[in-house]
């Protein structure tokens, strides 16, 4: 927030977020979830669905949002914007939000690449101007670890493919090896959860929304141990990506 003010950026304020930015959707208990802009029977995501919302709202050009597993990815997609999580890099523990340690990072969701490419520029201190390049190889996995996807999705991102092809690039269908990015993801969550707030069951439980209390109750049994086998799983999945 410092850079981006320092670069000029007006904030309208803080938006909605799940509780310690635990969920997937943008539920707490301050008051109503956070509804998605185009169907507001919807969610907009989470956690950072409420920077999602106002940006496809209108009310904002652009928003930051952090990204643990998900939180500026998901709503980004459920409110048809653009969101980034950039490539992470270890940071010390002072800099970082006290949960997800090993993976968040703040980044934009904004309503158009040129408007997103503003805000990481600033964000990493670099110069990000769109810059001409010749043919490109791309990797187009249709269907993430052969979940299904929605069809107009799937027709939506083959007709981009087609038009990536007509403009030279070369695009390659693939499977991304995303095997154990589950155990090497939940081990060390749980454990910061438990870690950072296992005193607010005995003072706030019935405070706290339900899949808080569930996250920091499952964290109790997590171990250094198994926090340690987590990053040995998740050196292997990125080296498996490393080599895609």
């Amino acid at each position: 927030v410092g850079l981006l003010r320092s670069a000029g950026s007006v904030f309208l304020g803080k938006s909605n977020t799940a509780e310690f930015g635990q969920s997937a959707t943008t539920a707490n208990r301050l008051g109503p979830e956070c509804g998605n802009p185009w169907d507001t029977s919807r969610t907009s995501g989470g956690s950072s669905g409420g920077a999602a919302a106002a940006v496809a709202a209108g009310l904002a050009t652009a928003s930051l949002g952090s990204d643990g597993g998900g939180s500026i990815r998901i709503p980004a997609a459920m409110c048809g914007l653009v969101g980034i999580k950039p490539t992470f890099t270890p940071l010390p523990p002072s800099d970082l939000f006290r949960a997800m340690t090993r993976f968040v990072c703040a980044g934009p969701i904004a309503r158009s690449s040129a408007d997103a490419r503003e805000l990481l520029a600033v964000q990493l201190g670099r110069d990000l101007s769109a810059q001409t390049r010749g043919p490109l190889r791309i990797g187009w996995c249709p269907a993430p670890e052969h979940r299904p996807v929605h069809p107009a999705i799937r027709a939506a991102t083959a007709a981009a493919v087609e038009k990536l092809q007509a403009r030279g690039h070369s695009v390659e269908v693939l499977d991304l090896p995303l095997d154990g990015w589950l155990d090497a993801f939940g081990a060390p969550v749980l454990f910061d959860e438990w870690k950072y707030r296992n005193q607010l069951l005995e003072e706030f439980s019935e405070e706290l929304t339900r899949y808080v209390r569930r996250g920091i109750e499952a964290g109790r049994s997590i171990t250094e141990a198994d926090v340690h086998a987590a990053a040995l799983v998740q050196e292997q999945v990125r080296d498996r990506i490393a080599r895609v």
